[in-house]
């Protein structure tokens, strides 16, 4: 089976940090449990990101994007066969509009 190293881009990372402060404010410990599980989550994209769905951006980008909902955020990343990498893009929270959408 194949596997694929993960690049953790700046945005997706200053998007997390953002959303664990956010819990912070109310709960510094599932703060710290959110952000852990975060990162298990974003190294389980090692092993058959495809098994993914894909984001909601994908066909209003027209990019194949993928995602993996991890309790109430997405990570949104996209698969660089050739390079063999998983390119994790963002971290947004679920209810939030899909990059690219309108009202």
């Amino acid at each position: 089976m194949k596997t694929y190293e993960v690049v953790f881009d700046p945005d997706a990372q200053r998007e997390a940090l953002e959303a664990a402060d956010y819990i912070a404010q109310t709960s510094p410990h599932n703060a710290e449990k959110w952000f852990a599980g975060l990162q298990v989550a974003v190294e389980g994209l090692r092993r058959m990101p495809k098994r993914y769905g894909k984001a909601r951006e994908s066909e209003a980008l027209g990019i194949d994007l993928r995602q993996h909902v991890y309790h109430s955020h997405r990570m949104i990343f996209r698969v660089e066969e050739d390079a063999g990498t998983v390119r994790v893009l963002h971290i947004r929270h679920a209810a939030r509009r899909a990059i690219g959408e309108v009202d």
